[in-house]
Formats: structure tokens, sequence, C-alpha cells
């Protein structure tokens, strides 16, 4: 048997033998519908004029937090010359609050960026300005997301798009200056979110042609996790970006065995992992590529000379990995620490297929597995490698993953594959049939992709409306039953994503920390929380003893009417708008709920007076 009979199947379909340029228009339209819907809403949760009017309800107050964040930050400043513990927090954090966006993540980026001391460092505040500091502090975002950020704002600056300036009390009274920031992380990931698009659907034709390629580029651009983090600056879709390019190269390596493609699926699993950690993953998928290709090449009696690609490859994605991230060499402990917070071994297993269902879709992901148990019955190679790795992925984040959804994106891309590989076979067995057969198949893909498109509506409507936090915060502040003075309870400091914008001056803060008893001792007019907070899915006791005991509390003193409801924010996003995941679980994911969370504000039966 010939070598060419045992690769993929690669063919010209119908669709590229009627018209090739038929498949490019489609692939355009896909691409451009990827970018409207990633640009529309992009401003969600941005810091605005709009919010500083809940956060400063007098010239007074911006002023007096203005003078805090500056003390603050003199503190901090004379700390890090005496090498003192750079961990000094002389001010609730919660005055950083008007310069972050509604994601609880996306300041950690400027936060980092601000305490290096690079040549391009955007936002550097402290330090001696000639002193050389990379150290990001924070390693569970990777450097190779980092750095490369930095370096775009230096250039945004350099040109004028941009404002980059070293005291952050600029951007309390200038909140459209540090909107920009977000901006440009914002469309790097909308753009890098189109081009995961575009090389899902070069793999999908290059295995299966150009049907299964548009099938696979529309499964993926509707898939609900990657719609909505598509608008956060955040690591997650660079990291899938660069482990799309990884599968691509795996389908080179599998179909021809070429060096640039080791050298491609190197450079690409290198900076997947670099970008977040848990994206190196991928880098087993090139491996067990150069092993089934070995195998065919042994099996067919062909002798390539491939001595030490393998070893390249790994060698490359290694150093790669350490040239972005080189901490994780100089400062191995520090890392360990930092981790230890934010991974740890659990049982995920029933969390994760929920998160799939809720962010890939209940369809979508059961056509994946049929195409991949259609690859080990035809025995076609490229599904059988794809659908296996999607289930060692799924394994691992499952025993070692904190239970995010968005770590399941890298899996997106090889699942949208899949389900391509089924809609290849359906396409081949209609070819040259009735236009009735070709029609009922078309209807199939949209039936498939109708409960995520939906979805992806409530999404992107959410993403444009006002937020819920910012509604709550306008609640608060013409409230009657809240007059300046009056005590608002919180659960903790700081507060951030979680809570509307309100006037700290004119307000007295109580906080809680969890505890029933100082709640009352308190006395508070108003206790402020979401249900980002009292989830029981979020708020197991694994960071705050007692949190789950806390909320059944107040739970029981709403029922028996000893607190009163004053405000409940809708909730744009809540799992009626999640059609994608067929009701079967009752809430999603609490990375899919980052769109206006409900907030509640609650009042004693009995108020006290302010």
């Amino acid at each position: 048997m010939r070598m060419e009979e045992t690769l993929p199947e690669r063919n010209q379909d119908a669709l590229e033998a009627t018209s090739p340029r038929l498949f490019a228009v489609f692939a355009a339209g896909i691409l451009l519908l990827s970018l409207a819907m990633g640009f529309t809403g992009i401003r969600w949760g941005l810091p605005s004029a709009e919010r500083n009017a809940l956060y400063y309800t007098t010239p007074e107050s911006r002023a007096a937090a203005a003078e805090q964040i500056r003390a603050a930050r003199r503190v901090q400043h004379s700390a890090l010359l005496t090498h003192s513990s750079s961990d000094v927090s002389p001010v609730p954090r919660s005055l950083y609050n008007p310069v972050r966006s509604y994601h609880p993540d996306e300041y950690y980026v400027f936060k980092m960026l601000s305490e290096m001391r690079l040549p391009w460092a955007p936002l550097r505040t402290i330090g001696e300005p000639w002193k050389f500091e990379a150290d990001p502090g924070w390693y569970v975002i990777g450097g190779a997301y980092v750095y490369p950020l930095g370096a775009v704002l230096k250039s945004c600056d350099l040109v004028g798009l941009v404002t980059l300036k070293r005291d952050i009390t600029f951007y309390v009274d200038h909140p459209e200056e540090i909107a920009k920031l977000y901006l440009v992380g914002r469309v790097m990931d909308v753009l890098l979110a189109a081009a995961t698009v575009l090389l899902v659907m070069l793999a999908a034709r290059r295995l299966w042609g150009a049907a299964a390629a548009l099938c696979a580029g529309l499964v993926l651009l509707t898939s609900p996790l990657l719609v909505m983090h598509s608008h956060f600056m955040y690591d997650d879709l660079p990291g899938t970006f660069w482990a799309a390019v990884a599968i691509l190269a795996s389908c080179a390596i599998l179909e021809k065995g070429e060096r640039s493609a080791y050298v491609l699926a190197g450079l690409a699993a290198g900076l997947a992992a670099g970008t977040k950690l848990f994206h190196g993953f991928i880098i087993i998928l090139p491996i067990a590529a150069h092993f089934m290709r070995l195998r065919d090449e042994l099996t067919n009696h062909i002798h390539a000379s491939r001595k030490g690609r393998l070893l390249a490859m790994g060698l490359l994605a290694v150093g790669v990995f350490f040239v972005t991230n080189p901490y994780f060499l100089l400062r191995p402990q520090a890392v360990l620490q930092n981790f230890s917070r934010h991974v740890w071994a659990g049982d995920g297993f029933s969390f994760y297929l929920r998160a799939a269902c809720f962010g890939f879709g209940v369809l979508p992901l059961a056509a994946a597995a049929a195409g991949f148990l259609a690859g080990v019955v035809r025995r076609n190679r490229p599904a059988v490698l794809i659908g296996l790795w999607c289930a060692a992925y799924y394994i691992m984040l499952s025993l070692y993953g904190k239970q995010f959804a968005r770590f399941l994106l890298p899996a997106f891309p090889a699942a949208a594959l899949l389900a391509s590989y089924l809609a290849h076979l359906a396409t081949s067995a209609a070819r040259n049939r009735s236009f009735v057969r070709v029609f009922a198949l078309s209807a199939a893909v949209l039936v498939t992709l109708l409960p995520q498109i939906m979805t992806d509506c409530g999404a992107i409507s959410s993403l444009r409306g006002v937020d819920s936090r910012t509604l709550a915060g306008q609640f608060i502040l013409s409230s009657p039953r809240l007059p300046a003075g009056s005590t608002i309870a919180v659960t903790e400091e700081p507060w951030q994503f979680e809570m509307p914008p309100f006037d700290q001056s004119r307000f007295k803060i109580a906080v809680c920390n969890y505890d029933l008893a100082r709640l009352d001792k308190s006395r508070p007019n108003a206790f402020i929380y979401s249900e980002m907070q009292s989830d029981p899915e979020i708020t197991s006791d694994a960071e705050h003893a007692g949190e789950s005991s806390f909320w059944q509390g107040i739970e029981q003193r709403i029922r028996s009417g000893n607190w009163t409801m004053l405000y409940e924010s809708p909730a744009a996003v809540s799992e009626d708008k999640f059609p994608c995941a067929f009701g079967l679980w009752p809430t999603a994911p609490e990375d899919m709920r980052y769109l206006t969370p409900v907030v509640y504000v609650l009042a004693p039966a009995a108020p006290a007076q302010p």
C-alpha cells in the first residue's frame, strides 16, 4: 500500500471544485463576522465619566481620593528604596476601582507593568528609572502576553493613540484615558480571536476540504465562551491563538513532516505555555503527530531523515517558554507560591463537562464527540489524534485546573475540527446528490449552531447595555433610604468587580469580613453584595473561613423578614439566556457570568439612623 493512502483524507470537495472563489467569499464573511462580533460591545465595563460620577459625587471626594492614592504611592516608593516589604497597603485598595474595569482580572496586567522597569514599561510609577526590573510578580499571566502588550502600549503612546502617565491619579481625573489602554488590549484579543478562527479553517481545509473548513469556522465563531472572552484584555485568547497555530503545524507534520512544521509547532507550543502555562499542554499534539507519521513511514518502507527533529522541537518549545518567562528559572520559589493560590488538585470532571456545554454548546460538543467516534471507526488519523488530545486535556484540567470555564478555550479549535470532520463525512455522502439533501445538511448545521447564536446575541446585548453594577450605583446615589452619612456594609476590602460604584466619602463603609455578628454590630443602613459573591459554587470557604455559613445566615434573615430587599438589579445574562446549555444546569460557570451579575441591596427591617 502506498504512503498517500494512509495520509489524511485531503480531497477537493464539491464546494471547492465548483467554485474556488466561493469558498474565499464564505471564509472572508466568517472573518468579518468574527470581527464585527468582537468589536460590538468592546467598551463594556470600562472606566468612564459616568462611573466616576458615582464614585465621586463632589469635587472634594475626588480630590480626597486622589490625595490618598498619592500618599499610598509615596509609601510604596519609600518601601522599595529601603528594601522593605512591598506589600504595604496604607489605603483601601478599593480606592483604585475607578481605574479598573468590571472584569476582575484585566487590571492585573497594568499592575504588573507598573512595577517593572523596562525601556518600554508603559505604566512605570515607582523606583529608580535607571534600574532594570522585568519581574512581573504575577506568574499566572505569562510573559509571552505581558511583555508584548507593554511594547504595544508604548508604541501607541509614541504615536499619540494613548497617554501613558506615571501618576495614576491622572487616570482618576481622566478615566477615558485609561479606558484607551484597556481598549488596546481588547482590540488585540479581538484580532487574535478572528485569527484563531482563520487558523482552524485552514487546518480543516487542509485535512478535509472547503466544506469542513467553513463548518469549523462557524462552530468556533459561535462558541459563547470565545465570544465573551474575546471582549476582555486577558491572556486566554492569545494562548488559544498559539494553540491553534500548534494544531495547524501538527496537521502539517502528520501530512508531510517537513522541518518547517516542527519549527512552527515548537514556537507555537512554547508561546502557548509562555502565555498561560496550561496552554502548553498543546505540545502533546505535534509529538503524537510525529510518531503517527513515523509509524506510517516505517509501514510503507519510507526512510526519511528526521533525526533530531522531535528533540529540536521540544527544546525550541522549552527555550521559547523560558525566554518569555525567565523568572520561572530565576525565582522558582516565588513562582510556586504564586501558582499554589490558583492551581490545586481537585475533582473537576463534572465542572468542565458543564463548562464545555455552556461555553462550546451541547450540540456542537455532541457533534465533536460523534466526529471523534466516526474517526475511530473509519481510522481517520487526524480525527483520532485530535480527539485523544481533547480527552487528555479535559482530564488534565479536571485533575489540576482551577474551576474556570475559560481554561477550556485551547481545546475549542480542536473540538471545532472534530465537528467539521462529521460535516465532511456528511457532505461527502451528499456529493453529486440532489439539492434537497444538500439543503437538509445545511439546515442541520444551522440547527446545531442556533442555540449558540441565541446565547451570543444575549451576551452581545449585555455587552452593549448598561451594566447591572452601574444601575445599582445609580440606585444607591438616588435612594432616599441612603442619604449622605449612611453606613453601607460590604463583605471585605477590597471589593471590585462584584460591587457597584459608590462614593466612599459620602458613606461610612463597614467591612464585616463574612462575620454576621460584626455585620450586626456595624448597624448598617444597607448591606450590598452580588450573586458573584453569594453563589455557593464560588464561596466554598476556599479563601475565607465561614463564608458559606455567612451566606446561609443572610438568606435566613431575608426569609424571616428581618432584612428587606431594597434593590435587585436585572441580570441581562442569566440561566434563561444560555440556550446553548439546554437548561441542563441552573447557572453558568463563574467566568461566564462576569457580564452584569445580579446586585442586591439589603436593609434591616428597622434601619439605623445615620
